[in-house]
This record gives C-alpha cells, sequence and structure tokens, in this order.
C-alpha cells in the first residue's frame, strides 16, 4: 500500500531529525568561545603602567643578572604597555621624590615603542650593567631575551646617593606633555606627593620587590604572588 502523503512527510522528517537517508543533513559545527575579555587599563591609552619597583635589594640580590649584588644598582622599575596597541615611550620619565638639586633618581625614556603586554625594566645602574642588550636615556636596544623579551635601559648613575630609599619614597610616571601618569609611593617622607592618575600605595619590604596583581591589582610583596623575590621583565597577567 502506498503510503499517503502525510505519512511521505513525516517518514521524511524523521529522516532528516535522526541523520537518515540520503538528505540527512550534516551536523552543524558548534560555536566556537568567545574571545577572551582584555582587562580593562588602569590608565588611559597611550600611557604605560608601573608594573613592578625593586627599591630594597637584599645581600644576595643580583637583579641586573652581571654577576654582582649592588644595593643602588640593581634597583629597577618596571612598566608595562596595558593596552591592544603598540605605545610610544619617548619623553616619558620615571623620578623619586627628591628635587633635581637633592640627588633626583631620574631616568628619560628616549624614542622606542613598546608592544601590548610588552615591559620595559629600568635600572639604577650603578657600577652594574644589566645582562644582554640593554639601552640608556640616549638610545634604546632591542628586546632583551635575558628579561623576558623586555626592553632593558640604565640610568648609568655614578653616585650612591641617588638611589630609591627603603624607608619612604616613591617613583613617579610623567608623560611628555607634563601629566602625572602614576605615582608608587611607600613608607614615610616630607616632600609632597604630586597629583596622579592612578596612585598605588606599595608596602614596605626588604629583599623583594614589590609588583602588581595582574594588571589591575594592587602592589604586592613579591614572594606572596610566587615566592620569587623580584621577576624583571616578566610582565603580570591579567
Amino acid at each position: 500500500m502506498r503510503p499517503s502523503r502525510v505519512h511521505a512527510a513525516m517518514i521524511a522528517c524523521a529522516l532528516v531529525a535522526t541523520g537518515g537517508g540520503a538528505h540527512a543533513q550534516p551536523t552543524p559545527n558548534p560555536a566556537p568561545n568567545p574571545a577572551p575579555k582584555l582587562t580593562t587599563p588602569r590608565v588611559p591609552f597611550p600611557h604605560p603602567i608601573i608594573t613592578e619597583v625593586f627599591y630594597a635589594p637584599g645581600r644576595n640580590d643580583d637583579a641586573s643578572g652581571d654577576g654582582k649584588r649592588s644595593a643602588q644598582g640593581d634597583e629597577f622599575i618596571e612598566i608595562v604597555n596595558p593596552h591592544d596597541k603598540t605605545i610610544r615611550l619617548d619623553g616619558y620619565v620615571l623620578t623619586d621624590r627628591n628635587a633635581p638639586s637633592a640627588g633626583q633618581l631620574k631616568f628619560v625614556f628616549p624614542a622606542c615603542t613598546l608592544n601590548p603586554g610588552q615591559a620595559a625594566v629600568v635600572f639604577n645602574g650603578l657600577e652594574t650593567k644589566p645582562q644582554g642588550p640593554s639601552g640608556t636615556t640616549r638610545a634604546a636596544s632591542g628586546p632583551n631575551p635575558s628579561f623576558g623579551g623586555a626592553l632593558v635601559f640604565s640610568m648609568e648613575n655614578d653616585s650612591s646617593t641617588v638611589a630609591l630609599a627603603n624607608g619612604g619614597d616613591y617613583v613617579c610616571l610623567t608623560a611628555p606633555d607634563g601629566t602625572v601618569v602614576q605615582l608608587v609611593t611607600w613608607g614615610e617622607y616630607d616632600e609632597v606627593q604630586p597629583s596622579a592618575l592612578l596612585r598605588d600605595d606599595a608596602p614596605r619590604v626588604s629583599g623583594q620587590s614589590v609588583q602588581r596583581k595582574g594588571l589591575s591589582g594592587e602592589m604586592t610583596p613579591h614572594r606572596e604572588l610566587d615566592n620569587v623575590s623580584f621577576s624583571p621583565g616578566v610582565a603580570p597577567k591579567g
């Protein structure tokens, strides 16, 4: 007996639904996972952000990797590009709380660019030379494989009195147009703090750096993050 038109239509629908028959429909590919969301930067584009400050090296802390320890020379400041586009560092300035006439620690970045997520590390440089290629305020060098592909610089400091103070100090990041982008401060001191787009109150530490807990987190004693004392060039994630 020939099936009715209604019966035939029901059979065809069943074949499609179960994947049987000559006209079975292919199983669709699963939808791709959504792209991960970027962390909202705590400083506006095109500014970098300070992610690590090593102001109190311990007795055996050779952060520069040159084979010797220097209480001043192994100090460093790390900044990172937290944006999804390349930024220029030309003319950005790092300083501490001291006035220029009172032994100010100062570094002016030369012409260079920083890729998304890339770090730049600036060492005090007294009697030290960072391992691998490094630049100065006069010129940058290429990425340094000894420091996670970061751009590495030396302040070429030649005075033991020009250094970050363990008891109380700040690091100030200023843009070429004079905008005070960020202030990382710790301890006690008398100098007036400048107003900044972002201020971080860092803890007092010794023998370890303070590092940002993720790009959007707070400055934290480094050993609380990963049980190591410092990590110049290794940018925090997330």
